[in-house]
C-alpha cells in the first residue's frame, strides 16, 4: 500500500466484514458509478473507495447507511490492521 496514493482526500478507507466486501463493490457501482471500490486485504476486511470530488458527500451518505457495520478508518489505522 503506497502512503502517497492512500493518504489521497479522494480515496477512502473503510473496514468491514470480508464477506461484505462485494456488497460495498455492488452498491457503489450501482450508484451510477460513484466511485471505485479496491480490496486492499479481503482476509482483513480493508476496501479502498475511490471518489470525485463531486461524488464523496454522496458516497460517505451511503456508507454511513449501508446496510452491514462499515467502518472508516485513517492511513493510520489500515497500516495497523494490515500489520497485525
Amino acid at each position: 500500500m503506497n502512503k502517497d496514493e492512500i493518504n489521497d482526500p479522494l480515496k477512502i478507507l473503510v473496514l468491514l466484514e470480508p464477506s461484505k466486501i462485494v456488497l460495498l463493490d455492488e452498491i457503489i457501482e450501482g450508484y451510477s458509478h460513484l466511485g471505485i471500490v479496491t480490496t486492499i486485504s479481503g482476509k482483513k476486511g480493508v476496501a479502498m473507495v475511490q471518489v470525485t470530488a463531486d461524488t464523496k458527500g454522496e458516497v460517505l451518505k451511503i456508507l454511513e447507511n449501508m446496510p452491514c457495520e462499515i467502518k472508516i478508518i485513517s492511513f493510520q489505522e489500515a497500516e495497523k490492521i494490515l500489520d497485525a
